[in-house]
């Protein structure tokens, strides 16, 4: 008969928290499942415990996954810390790597070894979720971090694609949060959220774009009828040319079903004669160069 094994409760009860951490556990953690300051000590010159951070440990190897590297990195950051930035975006899927751990703490100043940890006077609860058990920002908070962060509006553009993908983009959240955070704008222009205000300074824009680049003006807000009677407008039109610019913005177009609409509006209007561009409002205000060159090329194509 083989001899049973019998687990110490207190061990047992480490080992299924450990487990549901990812492999790791805080001192305060094996403090409330009965460990004291010296018998955290002996387990940990017994190899039992593995050191990872201040105060927090690795149960049983110290062999621990990306995962637990993730946990034990919030663990040690304190109460209220949470994976953020470029780990976060590892974490929920918008990335493959991350490089650094990144981790946001609330109010106090925290420094540890190997972890940038950012600092916020406050993590709004709407902003915090737990992914694999694991606490971090949400999808909307971790674009509007890495996009204020990075400034790297064309990473940003990927990382919005991939959420969507997932289905766990919300553009009600980025705009709270937009509107909510210090230094919005700088977020605003990364994120592409249109910063121009109305439609008139748009057509200015656009308008602006052509004259400087010579080519002709188009015509604005021009009502078109389909095959089928329906009415529509057109943002700008070349109509010897049978060409239209369609000028796209989060706040009305960054929707499934506006997106949806919008391409089979551009279906419709290619079945009466119609070719559509489409150009998003941050490129008109932050790239005027390359539409330009871009129109120019395609009006003479049309031409």
């Amino acid at each position: 008969m083989v001899p049973q094994v019998h687990t110490p409760p207190r061990d047992a009860a480490i080992a299924e928290t450990a487990g549901a951490q990812h492999g790791v556990l805080s001192l305060p953690q094996l403090q409330s499942l009965g460990l004291s300051a010296s018998g955290v000590r002996k387990r940990a010159a017994a190899g039992k415990l593995h050191r990872m951070y201040r105060g927090v440990y690795a149960v049983g190897h110290s062999r621990v996954t990306w995962k637990g590297r993730y946990m034990a990195a919030v663990l040690t950051c304190g109460d209220g810390a949470v994976l953020s930035h470029r780990s976060a975006a590892r974490l929920i899927g918008l990335r493959r790597t991350a490089g650094r751990l990144d981790v946001t703490v609330p109010d106090r100043v925290v420094r540890v070894p190997g972890i940038d940890a950012h600092r916020t006077r406050r993590l709004d609860p709407r902003d915090v979720i737990a992914e694999d058990r694991i606490p971090c920002t949400s999808p909307a908070r971790t674009i509007c971090d890495l996009a204020a962060h990075e400034g790297d509006a064309r990473r940003t553009e990927k990382d919005i694609a991939r959420a969507e993908e997932l289905r766990i983009f919300d553009l009600g959240a980025v705009q709270r949060i937009l509107r909510e955070r210090p230094g919005a704008r700088v977020v605003h222009a990364a994120l592409g959220v249109e910063t121009i205000r109305s439609r008139n300074e748009l057509e200015e824009r656009f308008y602006a774009i052509c004259e400087q680049a010579g080519l002709p003006r188009p015509l604005v807000n021009m009502p078109l009828v389909l095959g089928d009677g329906a009415h529509v407008e057109a943002d700008f039109a070349w109509p010897d040319l049978w060409l239209i610019v369609e000028t796209d913005g989060w706040a009305t177009h960054g929707t499934h079903s506006a997106f949806v609409n919008d391409r089979r509006r551009d279906r419709r209007l290619a079945l009466v004669g119609w070719r559509v561009l489409r150009f998003t409002w941050y490129e008109i205000e932050h790239e005027p160069e390359r539409v330009a060159a871009e129109l120019g090329a395609l009006l003479a194509l049309a031409s």
